[in-house]
């Protein structure tokens, strides 16, 4: 019985040191990126970056980006105005991202019964890009703003239309 156990025990142990080094390994990798042939930013503008770990079937997954900034806003909803645009990094083949928007915001114009308002993140309008672990993705925004991501899966099910 005493043999199990600690025979169990060394397993677990190094199993544990197995998984440790794997993920110190993907922390390395995902450091060593680089980012120094993208342009410095535009005065006015801060330069932010993704870098995602592999995965498999990169294909199946993009990646939802959008700016949002802090605004005091009442009950109605509210969306930030400006655009992302996609640049091409001359000479590698590589793209990045520029949100350009002056700040102004958008929103709804129902009658609030509790006119008293508060800080709220607004949001701007969405892009989607291609997963990619092989590169960061770089996106250029205006100071006082801030980027947030999310990860999208495809779902394997396949629906078919109804044809009228």
């Amino acid at each position: 019985m005493m043999k199990k156990t600690v025979i169990s025990s060394i397993l677990l142990l190094f199993a544990v040191f197995v998984f440790s080094q794997e993920n110190t390994n993907k922390i390395t990798e995902l450091k060593e990126l680089d980012i120094s042939m993208y342009p410095v930013p535009k005065e006015g503008f801060s330069l932010y970056t993704i870098q995602l770990e592999p995965k498999q079937n990169e294909a199946n997954f993009q990646i939802e980006l959008y700016a949002e900034k802090i605004e005091e806003v009442d009950c109605n909803k509210y969306q930030l105005l400006g655009e992302f645009i996609k640049h091409n990094l001359e000479g590698w083949g590589y793209s990045y991202y520029e949100f350009n928007s002056n700040g102004d915001i958008m929103g709804t114009r129902m009658a609030c019964p509790n006119s008293s308002k508060h800080e709220e993140f607004v949001k701007s309008s969405v892009i989607l890009v291609r997963y990619n672990s092989n590169i960061p993705i770089v996106v250029y925004l205006p100071n006082k703003m801030s980027l947030k991501y999310k990860i999208w899966e495809r779902n394997e099910v396949e629906f078919e239309a109804k044809q009228q």
